[in-house]
């Protein structure tokens, strides 16, 4: 599931974003207006949120996030 947000995600929206691939979230930043559209199958879905919101390209910032492993690097 896709969202586009503008505060913290909470945790059950990070969940949502992570339906798709388990490990990793896709997202894009508009540094301008300060918002965060996250999720997806691919980042030019994403993109495509932020940009039906008015978003200019320039402004916009894409990245592919890892989820942290839940296993601690100690437990190695």
């Amino acid at each position: 599931m896709m969202h586009l947000i503008g505060h913290p995600a909470t945790p059950r929206q990070v969940q949502e974003m992570l339906e798709i691939y388990p490990f990793l979230i896709k997202i894009v930043v508009d540094i301008r207006r300060h918002t965060l559209a996250g999720g997806g199958g691919c980042m030019r879905t994403v993109k495509r949120c932020c940009s039906s919101t008015a978003s200019e390209q320039d402004d916009l910032w894409g990245r592919t996030g890892i989820r942290p492993s839940s296993r601690s690097s100690s437990s190695r």
